[in-house]
């Protein structure tokens, strides 16, 4: 936090003051925002805990109990089941302060 020259903390109570999301819950559903699209219809074949992995998630288990918890569906449901316009709707489930950028 240097560049801004604020700490951390402080940079972390005016985001949510502002957009009403902690710090962490804002980047946790931007990853799974990009979990969709490498799942999607077109997305990898992957191994899942790559796929987990590579999104910046500790383990496969941490990854599939937040995206159940967003998506009301496992990551390997979700494989199963994707079309091109069901990853939209499911990225409409998470709330707008996701769509920041």
């Amino acid at each position: 936090m240097r560049v801004v020259g604020v700490s951390a903390f402080h940079a972390c109570r005016v985001f949510r003051r502002r957009t009403g999301y902690t710090l962490h819950r804002y980047l946790t559903e931007q990853r799974l925002c990009a979990a969709l699209t490498r799942l999607g219809a077109d997305g990898e074949s992957g191994d899942l805990r790559e796929i987990a992995a590579g999104l910046g998630f500790s383990s496969h288990s941490q990854f599939t109990a937040h995206f159940r918890a967003a998506f009301a569906i496992t990551p390997s449901e979700f494989r199963r089941r994707a079309t091109a316009p069901v990853v939209p709707e499911l990225a409409g489930r998470l709330r707008p302060a996701t769509r920041l950028s």
